[in-house]
């Protein structure tokens, strides 16, 4: 064990050896953005959100092909009966709700709402892996609902969708537990219901889904977009990192 901790020590005196003295001043204040929103309460609700409708234009549900049709029939049913694909091709059994800080591929629940500034996501116990928890709120089978209601008029899985989004943020209060571990992360998400968003809310007034969806945009968008920015990759973790990053804010800085 002494061997082990010795030798962390020297990777993590080689790696500030080789950082820039910009580079210290990031790390510096990343330390000094997370003691902040560790601590601090903010009134997300409160903040304005009005809608350009300049992203995304959407084609016209009746101009859909069969086969796009057969497949968002296919895939939404699958999506509802606990069925979801993982990475595009790992097939996962999840819950209803799913468990969001779940890795189910070993069946292990990392539940928790501590702060995500205090989680290690590289070391997770019981052979979990984060990419694995990660992967449910990236939120792809949502978007896939969204697509079913808006190209098939599924009442059903636009209901779905919103229930589950709900359910996210009740168990992923900002910048707690597992799914706040990572801007990138949160990036994605701001493509998702960017996407989620125009997709359902041509009827969500028809379907009484309106104050709903108004109440997530309000505790989905703020904060995500807080926190992508200030927590932002940078050094040795940017790249195609802060490209996911900025590509969320962009879109949705352009739809709100």
């Amino acid at each position: 064990r002494s061997r082990m901790s010795l030798g962390k020590f020297q990777w993590y005196w080689h790696r500030l050896r080789a950082m820039s003295p910009s580079e210290l001043a990031q790390h510096a204040r990343k330390k000094a953005f997370q003691v902040v929103d560790g601590t601090r309460e903010r009134d997300w609700a409160s903040v304005p959100l009005e809608g350009s409708g300049v992203f995304p234009k959407l084609s016209r549900a009746e101009d859909a092909p069969a086969t796009l049709r057969q497949a968002l029939r296919r895939d939404a049913n699958a999506i509802l009966g606990g069925h979801w694909r993982a990475f595009g091709h790992l097939d996962l059994k999840v819950d209803d709700p799913p468990k969001w800080h779940c890795d189910y591929l070993v069946g292990n629940d990392l539940t928790t709402e501590t702060s995500a500034f205090k989680l290690n996501h590289r070391n997770l116990p019981g052979g979990a892996d984060i990419k694995l928890i990660w992967e449910l709120s990236r939120w792809h089978p949502l978007v896939r609902l969204a697509m079913a209601a808006y190209v098939l008029g599924d009442e059903g899985a636009a209901e779905k969708c919103f229930v589950w989004l709900e359910d996210w943020v009740k168990h992923n209060p900002p910048f707690r537990g597992w799914n706040w571990t990572s801007a990138l992360e949160s990036g994605m998400r701001l493509v998702q219901f960017t996407w989620i968003d125009a997709l359902l809310s041509g009827k969500a007034e028809t379907w009484g889904f309106d104050a709903e969806l108004d109440t997530l945009r309000h505790e989905i968008l703020p904060p995500h977009a807080w926190f992508t920015w200030r927590h932002r990759s940078f050094g040795s973790s940017a790249n195609n990192h802060l490209l996911g990053e900025l590509a969320g804010l962009i879109v949705s800085i352009i739809r709100w």
